[in-house]
């Protein structure tokens, strides 16, 4: 598994395509802005010493190659050496798995709150109603929306925010890949293989969410906000 560290996503070209300044928004995007960078800053400041300690096992296994037979003491200390190696590569193979599951799962945190946050807005600015929270699920808050002619179902970035979805469900519940993730690309053929033995692309995960979120207010600048933004 590769270990990087990631950007977060508003420094993403890909994103700069789209608006980032509705002047309905009230601080959601900024503070949308301020999740991501501290959720990538704990990111990095936990994959950086995997990083270190996988570029040192890379060292240490070209130093000590493994021995084609064990026939002396040289060749069986030279076999231990790459078990340790080994043992050592697969904890940290695991923790970076685990970092990248809990990552996921707060990042699908931040894009729920983030939607319930634009709902209450909508209700205040629409019908007067601060108490409006929004809603705990995905399928209420996406009939929401299309009620106001807003489809994310439509949306460019929507399937790999729903990939995203599925995988937080996963990584809570479940713990492995089931029928439903192995039908997606990212999992295709890893049905029942535990998380922490599949790659997650969390960085895409990043860098769709928020694109998605920008979408989302894009268009809800369209459809309820229709005055023209202006710094």
């Amino acid at each position: 598994m590769p270990y990087n560290k990631i950007v977060p996503p508003k420094y993403n070209e890909t994103n700069a395509v789209l608006n980032s300044y509705f002047y309905f928004d009230q601080a959601i995007i900024s503070t949308l802005d301020f999740a991501l960078e501290d959720l990538t800053d704990l990111y990095n400041l936990s994959i950086e010493p995997i990083i270190k300690k996988d570029e040192f096992l890379t060292e240490q296994a070209r130093k000590h190659p493994i021995p084609m037979d064990i026939e002396t003491d040289e060749d069986y200390r030279l076999m231990r050496i790459n078990q340790g190696i080994s043992e050592q590569g697969s904890k940290i193979n695991s923790m970076a798995s685990f970092l990248n599951q809990v990552t996921a799962i707060y990042l699908w945190v931040i894009v729920e709150q983030t939607e319930n946050k634009l709902i209450n807005l909508i209700e205040n600015t629409l019908q007067g109603n601060d108490k409006h929270n929004g809603f705990t699920d995905w399928k209420r808050r996406k009939k929401y929306f299309k009620a106001l002619n807003v489809k994310v179902e439509g949306f460019k970035a929507y399937f790999d925010v729903l990939e995203l979805q599925k995988f937080n469900n996963k990584a809570k519940h479940l713990g492995k890949v089931d029928k439903e993730l192995a039908n997606i690309k990212t999992f295709k053929g890893k049905e029942n293989i535990p998380l922490e033995h599949v790659t997650v692309p969390i960085e895409k995960y990043l860098n769709q969410s928020y694109y998605y979120i920008l979408e989302l207010f894009n268009q809800v600048a369209k459809e309820i906000f229709p005055k023209k933004n202006e710094l």
